[in-house]
């Protein structure tokens, strides 16, 4: 389908030849292979048994020179196709006593005057359905000529016929004729084509996009772009931080990790990790932006190092490629959990630990009871200050001070205490002060 955002120059919709257009499936930025699958091949087949549908989008083609102008080496395209179509038609032709259809069809389709017809254009998009077309008027024409072939695939060729299935071919197809000033131009109206979702249209897997969203990178677009073509603003997004980090930590190889195979040991994932995850990386890695110092943020089941807040001296300490590794580690792996410590030396620390604290916390953990532990949550704030007065350094001096109290409160419970007598009280001794 014609993508509304290409400005380049265009002609109005023309009928072509479909022998005249050139599919060559290095130029798919889109897929790793143009051919249909078996999943869609059966699917493409009957939408194009009565021709191109213009309603699913009129498909856009560019001329040698265009192709020129983009670095395209259109003389070995043609050459390569033209080969094809000769080893094809050779083919055919030796096997015309058993099955004459087929190259019935293809003399129709691509012969002319005893000669191969050579394209005048190269497609831009569509290449599944290039892949087939030629099988789609094989078919039709089978389905419209052999009653025992027509009845098999439950129709008949009264049946064809009422339909406006008479055999003939439909090799006429609408384009739209472009010129795109670069790159990334051509590749825009053919991600724009394979996200528009039409029938025969098979929409993008994540990895396909990914491998658009590097050449974007490398074209040195916007962010404004990528949010804008891909299948949605926050995958934009996405991709868009993924080629930065990529390319701020070439050693890592993020983008040639996340198209090796899942099982892979260096494989990392693109499905789980988040756009909002993924611009805080790119932030605090970001000599230039500020957000630095990393804590501990809790993400689903997940733990990753992302929070950030400043340094008091002011001096900026980007991220460094081993919390990006991390990141996608834990993804992929999720957080490693070291096990629980055993009840033995559980119970070891309880005897041994001079430590109060420690031994309620082991105490409060082994018998699962928080009463060993309420004590100290009440107090948390004298043990936060502790425990910032050891930072400073400031534990010797911390010990002086508090050691001269914890004297004058012995001495004070000891004159409290002198002063309190036993005394009778309904047969039972209880104490009273005199």
């Amino acid at each position: 389908m014609a993508n509304p955002r290409i400005k380049s120059d265009s002609v109005a919709a023309v009928m072509e030849r479909f022998a005249f257009i050139l599919f060559a499936p290095s130029l798919n930025k889109c897929r790793d292979g143009a051919v249909a699958t078996d999943a869609n091949f059966k699917e493409l087949i009957g939408l194009l048994i009565k021709g191109y549908d213009v309603t699913k989008g009129v498909a856009s083609v560019f001329t040698p020179e265009t192709a020129q102008s983009l670095g395209i080496d259109w003389d070995e395209l043609l050459k390569n196709e033209m080969e094809l179509r000769r080893n094809l038609w050779e083919d055919l032709k030796g096997s015309r006593n058993t099955e004459p259809l087929p190259l019935e069809v293809f003399e129709e389709m691509y012969v002319h005057n005893g000669k191969l017809i050579e394209p005048k254009y190269l497609a831009n998009m569509c290449f599944q359905r290039g892949s087939v077309f030629f099988k789609s008027m094989v078919e039709r024409r089978k389905l419209a000529t052999d009653d025992t072939y027509a009845k098999l695939a439950r129709t008949t060729i009264e049946e064809q016929a009422r339909s406006g299935n008479d055999g003939s071919l439909r090799d006429l197809w609408p384009v739209t004729i472009r010129s795109y000033a670069d790159e990334g131009e051509r590749i825009s109206d053919q991600l724009n084509e394979n996200t528009g979702k039409n029938r025969g249209a098979t929409p993008l897997s994540d990895l396909a996009q990914l491998k658009i969203a590097t050449i974007y990178w490398d074209l040195c677009y916007p962010q404004t772009r990528f949010r804008k073509e891909f299948s949605s603003d926050t995958m934009g997004q996405k991709l868009y931080y993924i080629c930065e980090l990529n390319a701020r930590f070439p050693s890592l190889r993020i983008v040639e990790r996340m198209r090796t195979d899942a099982a892979s040991e260096q494989n990392l994932p693109f499905t789980s990790c988040k756009h909002t995850d993924l611009t805080d990386l790119a932030h605090a890695t970001d000599p230039d932006y500020g957000r630095t110092v990393f804590e501990q943020k809790s993400i689903g089941k997940n733990q990753f190092l992302l929070k950030s807040e400043s340094f008091p001296d002011g001096i900026k300490h980007p991220a460094k490629a081993d919390v990006v590794e991390d990141y996608f580690r834990r993804l992929k792996n999720g957080p490693i959990t070291p096990p629980i410590m055993k009840r033995k030396e559980m119970l070891d620390i309880i005897k041994q630990s001079g430590n109060d604290v420690i031994k309620d916390t082991v105490r409060a953990i082994l018998e699962n009871n928080m009463d060993h532990f309420q004590g100290h949550l009440n107090a948390k704030h004298e043990h936060n200050l502790l425990c910032e007065i050891q930072r400073l350094g400031g534990l010797e001096r911390a010990n002086r001070v508090l050691t001269v109290l914890l004297s004058e409160l012995q001495s004070e419970y000891a004159e409290t205490r002198s002063q309190i007598a036993p005394a009778e009280v309904n047969g039972q001794t209880e104490h009273a002060c005199v």
